[in-house]
């Protein structure tokens, strides 16, 4: 039972029976190094079909990557395409609502405008009227003031007229005044001229005669003496008043004839030596 069993054995027991020793223990260090070698094949289908995958995944994901490109370039081009249709809308929406605020504007600017422009041609209106008032109320003051300076200038002019007439009237009461005493100075000084003219010639008349037989300087006889006044009198004293004289003298210096006691009444002088030949009355 024993052969039977050894010959109805493996066939790899029986070839390791069949072999030399030392060719078993070759054998026995070979097993591992192929079993390592149908590992490493497996193994390298295995990593084989990895790459089969991960290369498909690759595609797969590169197949992806598109399609969601593709998709987000869709996508994107849709939202610019919506964001230009918006913000179009939005821009034709805002220009339509700016055209109406504007027209708004307008028309209320035009209402303000009509207002204002009432406002002011009342403003002007009521600036006008108290412009006519005012230049009303100055025309009238004006008017008042010019009265009442004509007034005054009236009253000014009648009080210088009349001032001007009492010193005219005092100027003629002075001349009037100095005119007669002018008068009366001239008379005075005629008088008096007349009067030395007299007692010259009555001198030089009384003289003659003795300075022909006996010229004696003590023998001459003075004239009379007397004082002018302002009023062209003689002094009339106690002598004066009592005394009254007449000289007539007759011969180459003429006649004279002279009278004291008051006034002198008349002198007349005639002489042929001197070339004189006067007539006062006095």
């Amino acid at each position: 039972m024993t052969t039977s069993a050894s010959t109805t054995g493996p066939p790899e027991a029986r070839m390791e029976r069949d072999l030399p020793l030392f060719l078993r223990h070759y054998t026995t260090t070979l097993n591992p190094v192929y079993e390592q070698c149908i590992t490493m094949s497996a193994g390298l289908n295995g990593l084989r079909g990895v790459e089969t995958m991960m290369i498909n995944t690759f595609e797969e994901n590169d197949a992806i990557l598109q399609s969601m490109h593709a998709r987000t370039q869709s996508d994107l081009n849709d939202i610019a395409r919506r964001l230009n249709e918006a913000t179009t809308a939005h821009q034709e929406r805002l220009q339509e609502v700016s055209t109406a605020h504007e027209t708004r504007i307008r028309e209320q600017s035009a209402a303000h405008e009509a207002r204002v422009r009432q406002e002011s041609v009342a403003h002007e209106n009521q600036l006008q009227r108290e412009a006519a008032a005012y230049q009303n109320l100055v025309q009238r003051q004006f008017d008042e003031a010019t009265s009442k300076i004509l007034e005054d200038l009236a009253r000014e002019r009648e009080r210088s007229r009349l001032s001007c007439e009492r010193v005219l009237q005092n100027a003629k009461q002075t001349y009037s005044t100095l005119s007669t005493d002018v008068r009366a100075g001239q008379s005075t000084l005629m008088r008096l001229h007349s009067q030395l003219i007299a007692l010259n010639a009555w001198g030089e008349g009384s003289r003659s005669p003795r300075l022909d037989t006996n010229p004696r300087p003590d023998a001459m006889m003075p004239p009379p003496q007397y004082e002018p006044t302002s009023t062209g009198r003689m002094p009339q004293g106690s002598q004066a008043a009592n005394m009254r004289e007449v000289a007539d003298t007759e011969g180459e210096t003429g006649s004279t004839s002279l009278e004291r006691g008051g006034e002198i009444e008349e002198v007349e002088v005639s002489g042929s030596e001197d070339g004189f030949h006067g007539d006062d009355d006095v």
